[in-house]
């Protein structure tokens, strides 16, 4: 039998303590589909607050929030390849980030609910909305839409 365990044990002070961690979770509704792919129909079908199902997370949004469906591959990458974003995943968009090159984003036609999500680039001076799925081809920005948010968080359900 071993003795002096218990009291070695006993005797220790550790360094570290558990604390007690704040719950930070925020609320954002899902909205809707988006296509990952060329412009689609994107309707809000609730009024807002009153959306039948919402998503939690810890990201506090610096504007309006909200999560969206993406449907179709063109945001899927390559293999290996980093950042993907796979049919059925949740995005958080955040709308009160400043859409800027290199961001992932949702733009929205303008007069009219077709969206889609995309990667916003620029090059020689021209903004472009390019999916992360190499198949599909640059969609050209040339003012006949807008950027509804950037893309802050996202998360799939098996």
């Amino acid at each position: 039998m071993v003795t002096g365990v218990g009291d070695a044990r006993a005797s220790y002070d550790a360094n570290t303590a558990p604390t007690a961690q704040p719950l930070r979770y925020h609320r954002y509704p899902v909205v809707s589909e988006v296509q990952a792919g060329w412009f689609a129909e994107c309707v809000v079908p609730y009024p807002e607050g009153m959306e039948e199902r919402h998503e939690t997370t810890d990201y506090e949004a610096k504007g309006p929030a909200f999560w969206l469906e993406v449907t179709g591959d063109s945001m899927t990458a390559p293999a290996g390849v980093k950042p993907s974003v796979p049919e059925g995943t949740l995005v958080l968009v955040d709308t009160g980030i400043e859409p800027s090159p290199g961001k992932l984003v949702v733009a929205q036609l303008d007069e009219s609910n077709e969206a889609t999500f995309k990667k916003l680039i620029v090059d020689g001076g021209q903004r472009y909305l390019k999916p992360l799925n190499p198949s599909y081809p640059l969609i050209p920005i040339n003012g006949n839409c807008r950027i509804l948010g950037v893309a802050v968080e996202a998360k799939t359900k098996l």
